[in-house]
């Protein structure tokens, strides 16, 4: 508010002092100011009548007089000129201003020091936790008022309120988040290259080659594009976002929560391409989990097929809250519901070792034949021969031992393991049931005779499921060359690559997801394309009949 002492009358605000008059601004404290002719003269510090708030402790009393360098007869059109004319001077000085209070009203602006003010902790803690903390506020008297003259000249003017400083002002500007702030362009260009999933130090290194005089830090990158996303979702949960964007977006999707209905436990979703995919070519799937994708660390169940130019299409995704077998038969349950016609019933299942979900396949696909994943049936095996398969009795480790005797244990015990895995090897490798059998006795009565537990695991755990994983009983089953869930373990890769992390939710999950999924249908399209138009060489051969020729 500003009064008018020589005519005892008073103002809101709007207006500009006639000549000759002297007036005061009232703010946390009173500053007397004239203005002569249009001309502002800077007041003498000795002048200030304030009631100064007490120096919070650690902090240097000092005084620094910034006051001439924002005392001016200049005048503005608008505000944002007005407000960037203020900036720049003050990082001249050396620190950084912004805005206290304001109105649109009554148009005025209250601007202060970075540093003015005192720290307030957050009202939600009961008991803020100071330890490891600090603030900048050092209740700095920095103070200066802009006034718009509504009536007349339709511009806008300065009143320097207080031009001293109770700190050191910065040579340079560097660590001060009002002097590295974001502009309107350059949020806009963080946003993009969110889109597009660059990195932030990726989207930092871009906007300092685009503004040499950039004092932007990558913390307030990270704030620009977590103040996106919230900005995405509006006032929605987690969940209601999700939903939302399943149906917009027109996914297949089945929730389901538990008794009390109070907590998500499984959520099944495809998008409508991969379901025209599975009912194009539903010969072969693969499914795996993967872990470390959400905060919630439930397992992301991952369905995948096979087109028929040999690249990998992902049908169908599940968040489950455990891996029991009640859930993955929800989950192939879900899976067959996506199924137009019982004819298009999946031939081969390639799966782990896992016995759940080899419960779940058996139960919802019986007449499905399933593949076992070999990687980790040998892991197992091997593993297991390390520990059971020994030349002689281990040395003591109390005993002293002579470090070349051990050496030569060593090698020994070695050579073993390694020959008892390439006999097993050929044992799976058998391509018929009768190399199998004579693979299978050399396995046991001569390479592994002398280890009887050995052979009992291998019998009573491994060998009853041969037909599984076992080459003479596998190359009866129409695979398509997917004997591993390599295929699987790749679209994972992929998949965590668009994640980047692994403490996202499960909305933030899905939104990576669509954007794979869209990639993914432009390079299977690709592919179709390209195999109808391009010819391979070695077909390319001229057939005479009759006059004319034929290409085949």
């Amino acid at each position: 508010m500003v009064e008018n002492v020589a005519g005892k009358t008073k103002a809101s605000g709007e207006g500009k002092p006639t000549n000759d008059v002297k007036f005061k601004v009232k703010f946390p404290f009173q500053v007397e100011a004239h203005i002569v002719n249009n001309q502002a003269k800077p007041v003498p510090t000795s002048n200030f009548e304030e009631n100064r708030k007490p120096i919070p402790t650690g902090v240097r009393v000092i005084e620094v007089n910034t006051g001439s360098l924002f005392t001016t007869i200049e005048r503005w059109k608008d505000r944002e000129e007005l407000h960037g004319w203020v900036r720049r001077q003050a990082a001249r000085a050396g620190f950084t201003i912004s805005i206290d209070k304001s109105s649109t009203i009554t148009p005025f602006m209250t601007m202060q020091c970075e540093r003015s003010g005192e720290y307030k902790p957050p009202k939600t803690r009961k008991k803020p936790k100071l330890e490891g903390t600090g603030t900048r506020k050092c209740n700095c008297p920095f103070r200066l008022k802009c006034f718009f003259d509504k009536k007349k000249t339709q511009d806008w003017w300065i009143a320097m309120l207080c031009g001293i400083h109770n700190h050191d002002l910065a040579p340079k500007l560097s660590g001060h988040l009002l002097a590295g702030r974001l502009k309107a362009e350059e949020k806009q260009r963080v946003i993009d290259m969110t889109k597009s999933l660059a990195k932030p130090r990726n989207i930092l290194t871009d906007l300092k080659e685009k503004n040499k005089e950039s004092l932007t830090l990558i913390k307030q990158v990270y704030n620009a594009r977590t103040s996106w996303c919230k900005g995405q979702r509006e006032d929605k949960t987690e969940l209601q976002y999700l939903i939302t964007k399943l149906e917009k977006h027109q996914y297949v999707y089945f929730t389901r929560a538990n008794s009390e209905e109070t907590t998500l436990e499984y959520l099944f979703f495809a998008h409508p391409d991969s379901i025209d995919m599975l009912n194009t070519f539903p010969t072969v799937l693969v499914m795996d989990s993967t872990y470390k994708t959400n905060t919630y660390r439930m397992p992301l169940f991952e369905i995948v097929g096979v087109t028929s130019t040999k690249m990998t299409y992902s049908v169908a995704f599940a968040f489950l809250s455990f891996e029991r077998e009640n859930n993955f038969i929800w989950t192939l349950e879900m899976l067959v519901g996506l199924l137009t016609s019982k004819r298009n019933m999946p031939k081969v299942i390639v799966t782990n070792r896992d016995p759940t979900l080899m419960k779940a396949v058996v139960e919802v696909l019986p007449k499905t034949d399933h593949v076992l994943f070999y990687f980790h049936i040998e892991k197992n095996v091997k593993s297991r021969c390390v520990t059971d398969c020994r030349v002689n009795a281990k040395p003591s480790k109390a005993k002293v031992v002579d470090k070349d005797a051990k050496e030569a244990y060593d090698d020994k015990h070695y050579k073993l393991v390694k020959k008892i895995v390439r006999t097993w090897r050929d044992v799976v490798n058998s391509p018929t049931e009768d190399s199998f059998a004579i693979a299978w006795l050399t396995f046991k009565d001569e390479v592994c005779r002398p280890f009887p537990l050995f052979v009992k695991y291998v019998e009573e755990t491994v060998l009853p499921l041969k037909k599984n994983f076992v080459r003479a009983w596998k190359n009866k089953y129409l695979h398509l060359g997917c004997r591993t869930t390599n295929i699987v373990k790749s679209a994972h890769a992929q998949l965590k690559r668009y994640l980047r992390s692994s403490v996202g939710d499960l909305a933030s999950c899905w939104d990576e997801i669509d954007k794979m999924l869209k990639n993914q249908f432009g390079e299977i399209q690709g592919s179709f394309r390209k195999s109808i138009i391009v010819m391979v060489h070695k077909y390319k051969k001229q057939i005479i009949l009759g006059v004319g020729w034929v290409c085949l």
